[in-house]
């Protein structure tokens, strides 16, 4: 006869038991944590003025025709203009008017193998400036060669009387493709990621916070601060629409999936004069995006991955991406589904989130939504009144 033993706590008399769950080697639990529990759930990416439905107008409005939109703030376009004073603080490899590359005009901002605490400040020569009329801080950066992984280039507010960084900073990397090279792309950082909503600044700086090797070549040329839209209507500016799982849970994500609808006079499905189906990789429906639709994973308040779409053709080269196209004489439907190769964790507890950020009009299209598919682990439980009746007697 076999002998049988146990590993028990001393102060509540609970057993030790072996923790099988599927997919997971078998191993002996030496706590009195519950069980992993699952729950299946599938989740919209939302926001609570809009809902589920993406296809808003992002924008911050058109640009009037041949002239400057007066509800922006002009900050530099390579001394091009007399906007803000550009100054190098720290580095020899800047070139605040460079003529290598140009958005508009005829200069811009170079940064040629920059080391690791090369800075430059765009200073207001009016004086302090209030944001609360600002929605985000716009730029146009081109990179020309090198930026890789560890790169890193911020950019924050500066109040220059008192010497203090007003808000946070804001990685480059993070609001546009850093790893496409040789066209200029435009970035929008909503305000309220910088934490400078309603705040007061004079200044902004670019830093080179890490340089990884021999560090990138680029560019940056217009920079500006969007006007937040005025006079109601259907422009509503750069919007975030996310989704997050509960304060105690963790969400396993295994899969995103986005549907859009565009009427057939921007977006045919069927070639002309053919009977192949058709889509155009270099638009998203029939839609040219400026900005780009920006997917963020935020982690403990921080982005830890991000990436921009502009066009069908961006969505397909991530992998495992499976697109449906469908349609009738009307209109054109596009699903695609992103499948992780292993789930994406956001837990609860560090405020864990993904994001779908609106910076262009999407009103042209019918329908835009995007779901995530995964389960929830009842991970993180607050302690029940039995828990915390056998925690007060152990401490006697």
């Amino acid at each position: 006869m076999g002998i049988e033993n146990y590993i028990t706590d001393p102060q509540n008399h609970k057993k030790a038991q072996v923790d099988c769950p599927e997919g997971e080697k078998q191993s002996l639990i030496v706590s009195t944590r519950p069980l992993k529990e699952f729950d299946i759930l599938i989740q919209f990416f939302s926001n609570p003025q809009f809902g589920i439905d993406l296809n808003i107008n992002g924008s911050t409005g058109a640009e009037p025709s041949g002239g400057v939109d007066t509800n922006d703030e002009q900050v530099y376009d390579g001394d091009d203009n007399p906007y803000w004073i550009g100054d190098i603080l720290a580095g020899t490899k800047w070139d605040l008017t460079s003529i290598s590359q140009s958005h508009e005009g005829l200069q811009s901002v170079e940064s040629t193998n920059s080391l690791a605490g090369d800075l430059i400040q765009f200073t207001r020569p009016t004086g302090n400036l209030i944001l609360t009329p600002y929605a985000s801080l716009t730029m146009w950066v081109y990179v020309s060669a090198g930026w890789l992984a560890l790169d890193s280039v911020s950019v924050y507010g500066w109040e220059t009387f008192g010497g203090l960084q007003i808000g946070a900073k804001a990685e480059l990397q993070d609001y546009f493709s850093s790893v496409t090279t040789g066209v200029w792309q435009k970035l929008s950082i909503p305000l309220s990621d910088m934490a400078l909503a309603g705040q007061t600044i004079d200044s902004f700086r670019i830093q080179i916070e890490n340089r990884d090797t021999s560090g990138p070549t680029f560019y940056i040329d217009d920079i500006q601060l969007e006007g937040m839209p005025v006079g109601g209507g259907e422009v509503v500016g750069p919007t975030i629409f996310n989704v997050k799982p509960p304060l105690n849970q963790w969400y396993h994500v295994k899969e995103i999936t986005t549907t859009l609808a565009a009427p057939v006079s921007i977006a045919p499905n069927i070639q002309v004069g053919g009977t192949m189906p058709y889509l155009d990789y270099s638009t998203l429906l029939g839609l040219e995006l400026e900005i780009g639709i920006l997917f963020q994973r935020i982690v403990k308040n921080q982005v830890a991955f991000s990436f921009p779409t502009l066009a069908t053709g961006d969505v397909l080269s991530i992998p495992n991406t499976f697109i449906n196209l469908w349609g009738d004489d009307q209109t054109t439907f596009l699903q695609y589904r992103n499948i992780f190769y292993e789930p994406i964790i956001l837990k609860g507890k560090n405020d864990d989130e993904m994001r779908l950020v609106i910076n262009d009009d999407l009103s042209g299209l019918l329908r835009y939504r995007a779901s995530i598919g995964g389960y929830i682990e009842n991970r993180d439980k607050p302690q029940t009144p039995e828990d915390l009746t056998i925690l007060n007697r152990s401490l006697k």
